[in-house]
């Protein structure tokens, strides 16, 4: 801001609303503002406009001198003329003394009833931005899809006028983008407005004295006050300008300059981007990978839950990386200089911890969420695989791993498997202490994972065909139609009755059973835990969640420093049940 005196403080309290437009100090500035319509204080119009003065020009304006307080323009729908060339533009209008004139940060124009605001076609070039349309409320979000960096300009951007109100049309700039585009063009920002209301209010009765009307003169504003004929009302208009900042800083365009020296945890010396050359393929800097927060679940980036490694596009990659113990990533130092820009490396910088204690290959080979993530869906695909070889047995025609859990081997090996649909959620970095939302909620990602993903129709079908009647199974979801199956695979182990020779007996001995008993306990725990609301409290909902930590192993004490060891025993025991169950089935075949 070019001050910090408030120069508005004389205003009418009613306009304190417009003094905050001129005074934002927000992520978001808005820069261009047009509606109108009825409130409880009375009728109202506002025009709010954002341009570029070169700061010199302005400081010798007369601060008496009025603007203009719109954009004016050459169109819409000139008339043309045979002897002269049509140049359309765009300005807000500005006295002899500003040579170079106001330039529109929001070029602007009306057709029929409607007014476009349009951010300037320069500013978005200068940043790269790319419009992606917000369905839910119609804005208009511009985004840099290289930084990445979203939202840098939003905008609503016609205003409808449909008596007696016009919606609200506005353009709002991300305060440092806005700064840096200032000092680029070595222009200030200056907003030109006008306001006006029709209210009721005893202060400004006060202002009149007895009078029809009266104008305030004050520093770059001028407020009009006029009572209405016949009523207590009063017409409030005010117009004026504001300097609202001047060039100065680049926070965007010096972003990306030289980092300077930074200490890596561990790292024998500093490393700058002049000497990064220097350090060999065996100088490590290991990072937390609580740094992968920054891209998961973001579809531009490609994280590599096994190695840590994380791919923007052909912009730029950590690579050369290893997962380094649990929870702590190992990046060869050369290389993240090498294949990063200066704001990635400082982001991964910022979670430098020291190396992990103890073996370099015990430590390389340590349990990891992304192990612990390609074991369960590794699991769920042989079991797939041993499910779809015994309904095509029992079928008489093929079946495949795809059918029976949405996944097959050959996807996996061919994509990659943490590619493969819906799996990148449960590959997602797991912090010592995860909070019991974060938990809860992983909990219900590998509920989608490892039991929505059974095919109902299919096991249904192979409980049919070996011997199960269709009435009793009719309201199973997947989860029991498993289940079952473990109990008829258990009973063919335990009495050495086979399918399909002996199945009449064998569906017969199985049913003697109590099938509801869970063979599969830990599936069920976390169907059950999926059913848990991340945001219910009390003593029944604790209860609940340590009953079924009980069943993996985990006492509900040892979680206050957080839940991440909990899950670590949680993906353990799934992916050991699971790698129970192709042997089990396979005897059925």
């Amino acid at each position: 801001m070019p001050d910090t005196d408030d120069k508005f403080a004389d205003w009418p309290a009613m306009l304190d609303e417009l003094r905050g437009l001129l005074h934002q100090n927000g992520r978001e500035v808005v820069v261009a503002e047009q509606f109108s319509g009825q409130r409880e204080t009375g009728r109202f119009d506002r025009i709010f406009t954002g341009g570029l003065v070169v700061p010199e020009e302005y400081a010798r304006l007369d601060p008496n001198v009025e603007l203009g307080h719109e954009v004016s323009t050459s169109g819409p729908h000139p008339f043309p003329t045979p002897d002269d060339a049509y140049v359309p533009w765009f300005h807000i209008s500005a006295p002899k003394e500003l040579p170079h004139g106001i330039e529109p940060l929001v070029p602007s124009w009306t057709s029929h009833n409607r007014t476009v605001l349009q951010p300037d076609p320069g500013f978005l070039m200068t940043y790269g931005l790319v419009p992606r349309l917000a369905p839910r409320d119609q804005t208009i979000n511009w985004d840099d899809p290289a930084g990445p960096d979203k939202n840098v300009v939003q905008s609503v951007p016609v205003s409808v006028y449909d008596y007696p109100e016009s919606n609200r049309g506005y353009v709002a700039i991300r305060r440092e983008f806005l700064q840096d585009y200032a000092s680029l063009r070595q222009r200030a920002v200056l907003f030109c407005f006008f306001e006006r209301r029709i209210v009721v209010d005893p202060a400004l009765g006060e202002l009149l004295a007895g009078a029809e009307r009266r104008e305030l003169h004050l520093p770059e504003a001028q407020i009009w006050l006029t009572r209405i004929d016949g009523s207590n009302e009063i017409s409030v208009q005010i117009w004026g300008r504001h300097v609202f900042m001047l060039p100065c800083a680049l926070p965007i365009s010096n972003r990306d300059e030289d980092l300077g020296e930074l200490e890596w945890v561990g790292l024998r010396r500093a490393v700058t981007p002049q000497n990064y050359r220097s350090f060999s393929p065996i100088d490590f800097v290991y990072v937390d990978d609580r740094v992968l927060a920054a891209y998961e679940g973001n579809p531009e980036f490609g994280v590599h839950p096994e190695t840590g490694g994380v791919v923007f596009g052909s912009q730029w990659a950590v690579s050369y990386c290893n997962r380094f113990g649990r929870n702590v990533i190992r990046v060869e130092v050369k290389k993240l200089y090498e294949g990063c820009p200066p704001n990635v490396i400082a982001c991964w910088h910022a979670q430098s911890v020291p190396p992990p204690k103890g073996d370099v290959s015990e430590n390389l080979s340590a349990p990891n969420i992304g192990t612990r993530a390609r074991r369960l869906v590794s699991a769920l695909i042989s079991v797939g695989e041993v499910i779809a070889d015994l309904a095509s047995a029992v079928a008489s025609c093929r079946h495949t791993s795809d059918e029976i859990v949405g996944l097959s081997r050959a996807a996996s090996e061919y994509h990659g498997w943490w590619n493969l649909s819906g799996i990148a959620p449960i590959t997602h970095h797991v912090p010592l202490d995860l909070p019991r939302s974060r938990f809860l909620s992983r909990c219900k990602e590998l509920d989608r994972v490892l039991v929505e993903r059974f095919s109902e129709r299919h096991l249904r079908a192979l409980l049919v065909k070996l011997g199960i009647p269709r009435e009793d199974v009719k309201d199973y979801g997947s989860l029991k139609l498993l289940n079952l199956i473990c109990h008829i695979a258990k009973t063919s182990a335990a009495t050495g009755l086979q399918w399909p020779s002996e199945a009449n007996a064998l569906i017969e001995r199985t049913l003697e059973n109590d099938i509801r008993a869970p063979l599969i306990p830990h599936l069920v725990q976390i169907n059950r835990l999926r059913q848990l609301d991340a945001h219910r409290e009390g003593a029944g909902a604790d209860q609940e969640l340590a009953e079924a930590l009980e069943v993996f192993g985990v006492d509900i004490a040892t979680t206050a420093g957080g839940f991440g060891m909990a899950l670590d025993r949680v993906y353990d025991c799934l992916a050991d049940e699971l790698d129970l169950l192709p042997t089990m089935f396979a005897q059925l075949i």
